[in-house]
């Protein structure tokens, strides 16, 4: 007889916290209206996508895309993907991929190869693999950007050890050429109080306080932040949730430089969020049919070869008689 679900009423009270409108909770954020500029500056986006099509704990196979958009104004637009590949990667020779991958994408930069233990480091590898394009496309995109433009990236400006000092370099070089770095975050798990992530605190808190449409907050004192970019919760548009956004200014106050960001935050289809980003998120996204496709013609030709017995076994229908829970 299978057991009972456990009970989830004891922990509802910790998670939802405090409601911000309740009497002595009061307003913890300042509220920074931003107005966008009349028109968008020039600007560059950068993105990457993966799908692992096998993952054997052995060995696996993963794909990879990287590319950069630019805008010219007043809306011309140049599309890149110059990273658009498969690879097999093997316990035995995945610190050969990884050599050559840095040395072919990394400027330079020289990040520490991955130390992943386990039967689970197929993913690790290929994130990390991905954030090295990434890389590669910020620094190919900052190169057509001139003085007062915005370099978009998606994610966050935070370091992390497989890439480290990546950043660091993207950030320098961008500061020598006086372009603004801005970073746009969908999901942070940066949080205030430990509990909720810090945008979805700053939204109950934007409903409580009637905040204007488009704001911004710093959060970098209260999340005890420091380093070369600050961090905001941002909104740029009622209709739109809150972003957490890293701003790396060049010779300008952060204010001014999202006020560039706001005006190409405009678009019907991705409200509040630049377009510029999400133009080229559709370019190298692997949607659900796309790795449905490159695994089926993965499966196709392994059994072309090896036969379907082996196919089945190798992309795991059948292997498993229980599904076990991770």
């Amino acid at each position: 007889m299978a057991a009972s679900p456990p009970r989830v009423e004891g922990v509802v009270g910790e998670l939802v916290g405090v409601d911000p409108s309740a009497p002595g909770a009061g307003p913890r954020f300042r509220f920074e209206p931003i107005t966008a500029t009349d028109g968008p500056v020039r600007a560059a986006a950068v993105d990457g996508g993966q799908s692992i099509l096998v993952d054997l704990g052995s060995s696996g196979v993963v794909a990879l895309r990287a590319g950069y958009t630019l805008r010219e104004p007043p809306d011309r637009y140049v599309d890149a993907v110059p990273i658009n590949e498969v690879r097999l990667l093997t316990r035995k020779g995945v610190g050969d991929v990884w050599r050559q991958f840095t040395k072919e994408h990394d400027w330079g930069g020289g990040p520490p190869m991955p130390r992943v233990a386990g039967s689970k480091w197929v993913r690790p590898w290929c994130e990390a693999l991905r954030r090295v394009a990434e890389f590669d496309m910020a620094r190919r995109a900052l190169v057509r950007l001139r003085v007062g433009d915005l370099l978009l990236v998606d994610g966050s400006l935070d370091e992390e050890a497989e890439s480290d000092g990546l950043v660091a370099s993207l950030l320098g070089a961008a500061r020598r050429m006086g372009v603004h770095v801005v970073a746009f975050s969908k999901d942070t798990s940066l949080s205030l109080d430990g509990i909720l992530p810090f945008t979805i605190e700053v939204e109950q808190h934007a409903v409580a306080a009637h905040a204007p449409a488009s704001f911004a907050v710093d959060v970098g004192d209260a999340l005890s932040r420091t380093g070369p970019f600050s961090t905001y919760a941002a909104r740029f548009d009622t209709r739109a949730p809150v972003y957490r956004v890293d701003v790396a200014a060049c010779d300008a106050p952060d204010r001014d430089v999202l006020a560039l960001v706001a005006a190409h935050c405009n678009d019907v289809a991705y409200l509040g969020y630049p377009y510029p980003l999400a133009r080229i998120h559709d370019h190298v996204h692997f949607a659900g049919d796309q790795s449905a496709d490159l695994k089926n013609q993965l499966e196709a030709l392994v059994a072309r070869h090896r036969g379907s017995l082996y196919s089945l076994r190798l992309f795991g229908r059948g292997r498993d008689v229980l599904t076990m829970g991770e």
